[in-house]
């Protein structure tokens, strides 16, 4: 678990550092200054990378609700996805049914585009196939469209909040994001090639995937299921075997 707040991993790394220049921009007095580039330096890098490799300690969930339109919305408000969705937990839309909870399948927007174009709504999820989701124009569809509007549950990857000065930064390796901001300060003084700090701070998520610490909270192997293939409407079992030759 990290250990260092905000203040702390850039007090560290301007330290380490030895930039006269940015540390007097940034720690007059030796306190870190609120508008300080190392802040903006360590915000960055984090959104960034939270961003393209989320972690399992960004798991949340919210309340949605499906309308009878079929698109969801986050419940009490007019939003269409939470202000810090990044990406959904694959299949992690939960809609509440007669008291028990249906988990959709999340399909490609093609998918979710064909079965659209069938008006008509139902009460359940007992179309051949189940319910199904689809993520497009930054906002949840569903299908089929409900008869009337329900509650449902979204679990997705989020972005951290913004950091403050006693905030501890969710990330697997403090000593990686001090020596990120040391870099970066030698990067602003022109002591080092631009780049630098941005390619080592990858090449250290990279390792961290590796071995397994962001905890990624999907399958590790890829689920067979019974619609790999859909042949003019709902997918059946047998569909991947294509057509017997003489039943045209």
């Amino acid at each position: 678990m990290p250990r260092l707040t905000r203040d702390e991993i850039i007090s560290q790394g301007l330290e380490l550092s030895d930039c006269a220049n940015v540390i007097a921009h940034d720690m007059p007095g030796g306190i870190v200054d609120g508008n300080a580039y190392a802040i903006k330096w360590l915000q960055n890098a984090l959104d960034m990378f939270h961003r393209r490799i989320p972690f399992s300690a960004d798991l949340v969930s919210v309340g949605l609700t499906v309308g009878t339109n079929g698109d969801a919305v986050v419940t009490g408000s007019s939003l269409l996805l939470p202000a810090d969705f990044i990406v959904d937990v694959r299949d992690g839309v939960l809609v509440s049914l007669g008291g028990q909870s249906v988990r959709l399948r999340r399909r490609g927007f093609q998918r979710w585009l064909s079965l659209s174009l069938t008006t008509t709504t139902q009460t359940s999820f007992s179309a051949p196939g189940g319910g199904m989701y689809t993520v497009a124009q930054s906002r949840i569809k569903v299908w089929p469209r409900l008869s009337t509007a329900q509650p449902a549950t979204l679990w997705y990857y989020a972005l951290p909040p913004g950091l403050t000065a006693q905030s501890i930064p969710v990330f697997p390796d403090d000593y990686v994001l001090v020596e990120f901001v040391r870099l970066k300060a030698l990067e602003w003084v022109r002591a080092m090639d631009p780049g630098m700090a941005q390619m080592y701070l990858g090449k250290q998520i990279a390792g961290f995937r590796a071995a397994g610490l962001l905890n990624e909270a999907e399958y590790d192997t890829i689920p067979l299921e019974n619609n790999q293939a859909v042949i003019d409407g709902y997918p059946a079992p047998w569909d991947w075997m294509g057509t017997a030759a003489g039943s045209l």
